[in-house]
This record gives C-alpha cells, structure tokens and sequence, in this order.
C-alpha cells in the first residue's frame, strides 16, 4: 500500500510528519538525495545494529543459559576526544564509535574489555628508519595499565594490576584548588567490585572514561530494559557489542591494497608529509637488497586504529 494510501485509509492526514514524509516522496531530487545517502552508509548503522544483535548465537555444550529476569543496560561509546584550532573547548567533535549491551550484573572491569583504542593498542618505537628490523612487539597497554571511570562524581579506578596508578589523584588534587562546576566531594573507589545494578546513573547523560594518562572516551546510557524473549540467554554473550561505526583503513600509498604499518616524515621518496606504507612497499621503495637505508626520510612503525574496531 503506498503512503498516500496509507493516510487517507486512516485519520492520519492531519499529522505533520506524515504529510512531510509523503511531500518527500513526490519529490525526485528528495529520492535521489536519499538513495545516495544509504549508499554511502549514513543509514548502515541502523542496519548493523539488528545484524549484531540477533545474530548472536548461544554457544552449545556447557552455556550457562540465563533462566530468570534480567534488566540490560545499553550504553554508547564515543571515540577519543579531538580538538582542533586555538580554541580548544569550542571545537570538539564527537564521532560514535560502538554500541554495547550488558547485564546489570556485570561489573565496570567488563565494560573496560569492551573498549578498544588504538592508544593502547600502539608500539612504543622511537624513530627507527636505520634499524627497521629492531623488535618492536611492545605496546602501550602492556605498559601504561592505569585508566579511571568517572561517574556520578566518583572515579572508579583500576587497580587490577600492581603497576596501576591513580589517575584521579592530580584531577582531585587540582579540582581542590579551584572553582568547578563538579562537587567537591569526589570520592574514589575500585572498578574490580562495582555492579552495573549499584551505580547512579542518569540516561543521556555523559560520563568519563580515561586511560594512557590523557586519553579520554565519552560514553552514556542510552537504554534500561527487561531482557525480551529475542535476547541472547548465553550469559558468556554479555557484554555484546551490537553496533559500531563504519571503519575504514589507512591504506599504503603505493599498492593501495594492504593497510600501511608504516609512516614516514619529510620523505625524498613521497611528495606527501606524512606518508602511510605497508611493510613490503616501505622496504622495496627505502632500502637496497642489502637493507641499507637509500635517501632521506624518517621512520615510525604504525598503528591503524580501525584494525581493532
């Protein structure tokens, strides 16, 4: 049945939105604008969010299924903060990056696993465009494991590891000193213990989760339902991303096939600055047979952050 059909068949004619949607329709470049729009992807998360969800298949052989009522708890995460330009709070641009849903249950360390950066995931490699074949198998994660959440005036800290360190400490120490618009009752406590089900929180509203010293994640709750018959009942399903961001890879910038695992500065062979290469290119185009460096540029091994989403 089309919408025009539709609405005359009810007494829905008389809403706005409706009459809109059938003006849009009877309109061509309106129709051309939209199909173009579901080519690019700018509906793909709609579509991906139903994909991922339902498609989770409970686990045969020993699942723990769940038997009895649970609430689930539906959260956003937004990739880090970027600023731009000398104003720095003015310009910051928020860009989604996964879509999770956990039991009430569970506890914020599981939330942690289900965060995935590239500033954990990135090598700690000096410039190395003389020694390429140095190791180079150390990553961030494995070496600054402190991170904090912050919510309802508390910061949740990590102390899963003897090495993890306060993060909160300077915040608190600076926040005391000064006229902020949080509450000076900040309290500090441990994520290995808290439940979803004991936390405050408020739907739609932001909160704080920071790592790697100064790498900060927005994330919200942005539902609080029953688990439905749909649902999975595997409780090793949870916590389940059921929707991310659309990635796309740094490709090399000779083949264009594989994602670059390289980046170089003031390149002789390059006319762009940096310059992104995949390991066989980099080596082909700035070495000899012998691996002796030919030209002038400077080397850093990298990390393509969309090869973790």
């Amino acid at each position: 049945m089309e919408l025009e059909e539709a609405i005359s068949a009810t007494k829905g004619h008389r809403l706005s939105t409706l009459q809109l949607r059938m003006d849009s329709q009877k309109n061509t470049k309106a129709k051309a604008m939209h199909s173009v729009s579901i080519v690019r992807g700018r509906f793909r998360s709609n579509r991906s969010t139903f994909d991922m969800e339902y498609h989770h298949i409970s686990k045969p052989g020993n699942a723990k299924h769940i038997v009895q009522p649970m609430t689930l708890l539906q959260l956003w995460f937004f990739k880090p903060l970027l600023t731009s330009g000398k104003d720095r709070e003015s310009k910051v641009k928020m860009m989604f990056d996964r879509e999770v849903l956990l039991l009430s249950t569970q506890k914020l360390k599981d939330i942690k696993k289900m965060i995935t950066c590239v500033t954990d995931e990135a090598l700690l490699a000096e410039e190395c465009s003389e020694c390429p074949d140095l190791p180079q198998d150390q990553r961030a994660k494995d070496v600054f494991k402190s991170s904090f959440f912050f919510i309802d005036d508390t910061f949740y800290v990590d102390e899963s590891h003897p090495s993890c360190k306060d993060l909160s400490e300077p915040i608190r120490k600076w926040a005391s000193g000064h006229r902020t618009g949080v509450s000076a009752d900040m309290q500090v406590e441990s994520m290995e213990d808290v439940t979803m089900e004991s936390l405050n929180i408020r739907l739609g509203y932001p909160y704080l989760y920071c790592h790697q010293g100064e790498c900060e994640h927005v994330f919200l709750f942005s539902d609080i339902r029953l688990m439905h018959d749909m649902d999975n009942k595997d409780l090793a399903g949870y916590p389940m991303m059921i929707n991310k961001c659309e990635a796309r890879r740094i490709h090399c910038i000779v083949c264009n096939v594989f994602t670059a695992k390289w980046i170089t500065r003031e390149d002789s062979f390059s006319p762009n600055d940096p310059s992104f290469f995949c390991d066989p290119c980099f080596r082909m185009l700035h070495y000899d047979a012998d691996g002796k460096k030919l030209g002038s540029f400077k080397a850093w091994p990298y990390t393509d952050a969309n090869i973790f989403s």
